[in-house]
Protein backbone atom coordinates (compact mmCIF):
# COMPACT_ATOMS: atom_id res chain seq x y z
CA UNK A 1 0.00 0.00 0.00
CA UNK A 2 2.63 2.48 0.92
CA UNK A 3 4.88 2.11 -2.27
CA UNK A 4 1.77 1.92 -4.36
CA UNK A 5 0.88 5.67 -2.77
CA UNK A 6 4.53 6.48 -3.51
CA UNK A 7 4.46 5.49 -6.89
CA UNK A 8 1.33 7.36 -7.48
CA UNK A 9 3.27 10.72 -6.35
CA UNK A 10 2.14 10.89 -2.70
CA UNK A 11 4.67 12.63 -0.88
CA UNK A 12 6.25 10.73 2.42
CA UNK A 13 4.25 13.43 4.53
CA UNK A 14 0.85 12.57 2.98
CA UNK A 15 1.18 8.79 2.89
CA UNK A 16 1.82 9.20 6.51
CA UNK A 17 -1.25 11.29 7.36
CA UNK A 18 -3.24 8.66 5.51
CA UNK A 19 -1.65 5.46 7.21
CA UNK A 20 -1.48 6.65 10.54
CA UNK A 21 2.54 6.16 10.17
CA UNK A 22 5.21 8.24 11.27
CA UNK A 23 7.40 8.88 8.53
CA UNK A 24 10.74 7.70 9.59
CA UNK A 25 8.55 4.37 9.48
CA UNK A 26 7.38 5.39 5.82
CA UNK A 27 10.84 6.36 4.63
CA UNK A 28 11.85 3.26 6.54
CA UNK A 29 9.78 1.05 4.81
CA UNK A 30 10.33 2.50 1.15
CA UNK A 31 14.15 2.14 1.10
CA UNK A 32 13.97 -1.83 2.39
CA UNK A 33 14.02 -3.83 -0.36
CA UNK A 34 11.37 -6.08 1.24
CA UNK A 35 8.31 -5.45 3.95
CA UNK A 36 10.27 -4.76 7.23
CA UNK A 37 9.04 -7.32 9.47
CA UNK A 38 8.63 -6.44 13.67
CA UNK A 39 11.87 -7.84 15.91
CA UNK A 40 10.43 -10.05 19.22
CA UNK A 41 10.76 -7.87 22.07
CA UNK A 42 12.15 -9.32 25.31
CA UNK A 43 9.15 -9.25 28.12
CA UNK A 44 9.93 -6.65 31.18
CA UNK A 45 9.35 -7.57 34.41
CA UNK A 46 6.96 -5.60 36.72
CA UNK A 47 7.66 -3.27 39.37
CA UNK A 48 5.75 -5.63 41.96
CA UNK A 49 7.93 -8.97 40.47
CA UNK A 50 9.88 -8.66 44.11
CA UNK A 51 6.72 -8.49 46.56
CA UNK A 52 4.36 -11.15 44.63
CA UNK A 53 5.11 -13.76 47.19
CA UNK A 54 4.86 -11.30 50.06
CA UNK A 55 1.48 -10.23 48.81
CA UNK A 56 0.05 -13.67 47.74
CA UNK A 57 0.90 -14.49 51.19
CA UNK A 58 -0.79 -11.91 52.62
CA UNK A 59 -4.00 -12.39 50.32
CA UNK A 60 -3.85 -15.89 51.46
CA UNK A 61 -3.85 -14.72 55.26
CA UNK A 62 -6.87 -12.73 54.81
CA UNK A 63 -5.28 -9.49 55.78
Amino acid sequence: MIRELKQKGWTISAIARETGFDRKTIRKHLEAESTPQSKNRAKRGSKLDPYKPYLLERIKEGT
